[in-house]
């Protein structure tokens, strides 16, 4: 007969084995790379009860205060900080040379964070692609980004207003895919195009199908 008793004692100190050996690995490899690369360990925001955050991130969530409450706490750590959130390490920034560093100069060193959650979201794109398909994907758009059409702000936000101005206001459950689509093809196509076919408007005041 099987005893799961047993069992246990020889499953559990593996488990453990295998989570203190993945610990001292990523150690050694942050301290490996802040060596290598001169830099410093960032500060850490002390929980002292991490259901307090997720009720505080929670609720700020729901009043529209999230920003606020982030801006609060890169305003006490400093532009880039450590945390320990639902058992993840987290390390947030504002440090522009840090986005530097992961989007271009050592692109090739990071990847991005599971899309299981993403994929039904925003359906099988370049948001939500990862790997080889997504390293395609962004060298493809990537010559159109230069700095002066990305600091160009104002049309972005243009289209941005539109999408919220069609978010009811009395709390009515609506789904985003469809507008959220429209609002990356309007911006997308002003942006790599010169001009908007402003699929976010009805009956296409602007003639934009025609044009396009």
């Amino acid at each position: 007969m099987f005893d799961s008793s047993a069992a246990l004692v020889y499953i559990l100190p593996l488990i453990l084995l295998t989570y203190v050996s993945q610990r001292i690995a990523s150690y050694k490899g942050a301290h490996k790379a802040i060596n290598q690369h001169g830099c410093e360990s960032p500060a850490s925001c002390p929980h002292a009860k991490e259901s307090g955050l997720v009720k505080a991130r929670t609720d700020a969530t729901k009043n529209g205060s999230l920003m606020d409450l982030y801006m609060d706490h890169f305003a006490l750590y400093g532009k880039t900080w450590e945390e320990h959130f639902l058992g993840a390490k987290i390390i947030n920034t504002m440090e522009a040379r840090n986005f530097q560093q992961v989007t271009s100069l050592a692109f090739h060193d990071w990847s991005k964070a599971s899309t299981t959650h993403s994929t039904p979201f925003f359906g099988q794109g370049i948001f939500s692609m990862n790997g080889a398909e997504w390293k395609h994907a962004r060298e493809l758009v990537r010559p159109t980004f230069s700095r002066a059409e990305v600091s160009d702000v104002e049309s972005m936000g243009r289209h941005v207003d539109r999408l919220i101005d069609m978010i009811p206001r009395d709390g009515s459950i609506i789904g985003l895919q469809l507008p959220l689509l429209k609002l990356f093809l309007d911006t997308a196509t002003e942006f790599l195009l010169g001009g908007s076919i402003d699929s976010q408007l009805e009956d296409d005041p602007n003639h934009s199908a025609d044009n396009f």
